[in-house]
């Protein structure tokens, strides 16, 4: 990863019940921010999350801050994944501080 570089970044709902949990599951590297705005667009349309395992349909939103969630129904359960474009700006050593 390059710094400065943009990133599709795809977060996948995970666990069930009160153990759910958001997981990074692909960073995407892109050109430029216009590039990224396109993959992300398409990764809201085509990107196959893990669950559910038989995909019936999706409902794909847009929010104002140009990211994607988008709720994939399954033959039992649903699933949401989200999608959104990041910068980034390295690894830093530590803990935050407060």
């Amino acid at each position: 990863m390059n710094v400065g570089q943009w990133y599709v970044l795809i977060e996948e709902q995970a666990g069930f019940g009160s153990g759910i949990r958001w997981n990074l599951e692909k960073a995407i590297p892109a050109s430029n921010l216009e590039n990224a705005a396109e993959v992300a667009h398409q990764a809201a349309l085509n990107h196959m999350p893990k669950n559910p395992m038989s995909p019936q349909s999706r409902a794909v939103f847009r929010a104002p801050d140009g990211s994607w969630v988008v709720d994939v129904k399954g033959a039992t359960m649903r699933f949401h994944f989200r999608v959104s474009v990041g910068e980034y700006f390295g690894v830093f050593p530590g803990k935050p501080s407060a």
